[in-house]
């Protein structure tokens, strides 16, 4: 019977258990056991000895950290002894904490170590690249807006670092480049007390960097009245034609997403894609997460994810963004701020 390991078991750590179970039974593989490690279940394993850690997770075929972002560094240093497969919530560690020392040692060489960045396995962004591939196209601007309602939301977060690296991963996938080749030209930060009042964290940022001789701009943030997911791509072809795409994520619900496409000179007639949810059983709002296990499971989806040294470069850029000058906002307190809704996926996500 396969194992997994699971640190974490709150929103996100239901979401990557429930895809799993689903990947499992959709991959005929062997069924699996998850065993949940609570915060007592951490805090004895950290006191064990090296060889004593190694030994207790020696037989978890994964290990899954899912656990709040400002304490990634600590459970990925227990992870890094054990021999499975880590799949760790994003980002890598909160901007101000280091990447660990020994963890190259354990994963930069091997194919032990994927980032949750689950937007690489829209069925969306894989019409896109085929279509780029199959006409010999060549990206030349992206544009995003990244962005949800995360107002008084008092969940453990390191601010809109956690939600911009979505979008940035993503456009470096669409390029077909690495994160270690991107050159940041301008970052603006708001920070502000959106999560709760007198709680200062950053909320919005907007960026512009390039890569591979395109450029990217994009605003990602968690002080928008809802949820939107945008990404305007131009691609050009060797004859300087224009191809624009415009993808458009989960709207109206999570894995529900669109594609527009068309061309300056009406070669290609405008068209709209809308990819939905495969009938297959999984639970609601999994989609992109059941393809992301079935990829470590079998490789089906040509193994995209994102890998620890790709997962340590977005780190770098993160921690630029973190350092840029800085606006304020204010919304201030009183009795009308609302409380979160725990049971509204819609929030939750």
């Amino acid at each position: 019977m396969t194992r997994a390991d699971l640190f974490g078991t709150g929103y996100e750590g239901t979401r990557l258990r429930e895809a799993l179970h689903a990947a499992t039974r959709l991959a005929g593989a062997p069924e699996i056991e998850i065993r949940e490690h609570g915060r007592g279940d951490t805090a004895r394993l950290a006191a064990l000895a090296p060889t004593d850690l190694a030994d207790a997770l020696r037989d978890a075929d994964f290990l899954i950290n899912a656990v709040n972002d400002d304490q990634h560094d600590a459970i990925l240093d227990l992870l890094s002894a054990a021999p499975g497969f880590v799949v760790s919530e994003k980002p890598l560690v909160a901007p101000h904490q280091d990447v660990g020392a020994g963890w190259a040692a354990a994963w930069a060489e091997r194919d032990r170590f994927a980032l949750n960045t689950i937007e690489r396995y829209s069925a969306a962004v894989d019409h896109v690249r085929n279509r780029v591939a199959a006409a010999g196209l060549r990206i030349a601007r992206i544009d995003f807006a990244w962005a949800k309602n995360r107002f008084d939301d008092p969940r453990p977060t390191v601010g809109v670092v956690s939600e911009v690296i979505h979008p940035l991963d993503l456009a470096i996938h669409l390029l077909g480049g690495s994160a270690r080749d991107v050159r940041l030209r301008s970052v603006a930060v708001v920070e502000s007390d959106y999560a709760a009042a007198a709680t200062v964290l950053p909320e919005t940022v907007q960026l512009a960097f390039e890569l591979g001789g395109a450029v990217v701009t994009g605003y990602a943030g968690f002080g928008h009245p809802s949820r939107s997911r945008v990404f305007d791509i131009t691609a050009v072809g060797r004859g300087g034609e224009r191809e624009y795409f415009e993808i458009r994520f989960d709207d109206p619900a999570w894995d529900f997403d669109r594609v527009r496409h068309w061309s300056t000179a009406g070669t290609v007639p405008p068209v709209a894609l809308d990819f939905t949810p495969p009938a297959d059983g999984s639970p609601a709002g999994t989609a992109k997460l059941v393809r992301f296990w079935l990829d470590l499971l079998d490789g089906r989806f040509g193994r995209r994810y994102t890998r620890y040294p790709e997962a340590v470069a977005l780190q770098g850029l993160l921690v630029e963004i973190s350092a840029a000058p800085r606006s304020a906002a204010e919304y201030g307190g009183g009795p009308a701020r609302s409380v979160l809704d725990r049971l509204d996926p819609e929030r939750l996500g």
